[in-house]
């Protein structure tokens, strides 16, 4: 009965060795904890309008609408201003600028 309990012993004392090691090499077994310091991702930011009435201005990022202090990708709207909108994300400032900026005012503001 003891040569049993040994085999059982050995068996179960390799099994637990062996488990970290195995799931090392198993693709679908979950990351354990992840240690990686990743970069902000860049992001591209495309500015397609300015929307004004006068005292308040939004614009349209990346096909959202946005006012300053409002953040888009990891990025603080700073100011918009009546061609242009910029950006803060983290130490790097980006100028968004209308293409081909033209400004319609309705006639009541002419």
């Amino acid at each position: 009965m003891s040569h049993v309990n040994h085999k059982a012993v050995v068996l179960l004392t390799t099994l637990v060795l062996a488990t970290p090691l195995l799931a090392a090499k198993d693709p679908t077994a979950p990351p354990s904890v992840i240690n990686e310091t990743r970069s902000p991702q860049a992001y591209t930011f495309s500015l397609s309008m300015i929307i004004s009435d006068g005292k308040y201005r939004k614009a349209v990022v990346n096909e959202s609408l946005v006012g300053v202090n409002d953040v888009i990708n990891n990025a603080i709207v700073v100011a918009i201003k009546q061609d242009s909108v910029v950006l803060q994300q983290g130490d790097e400032t980006i100028n968004l600028t209308l293409p081909n900026a033209e400004v319609r005012k309705d006639r009541e503001h002419e």
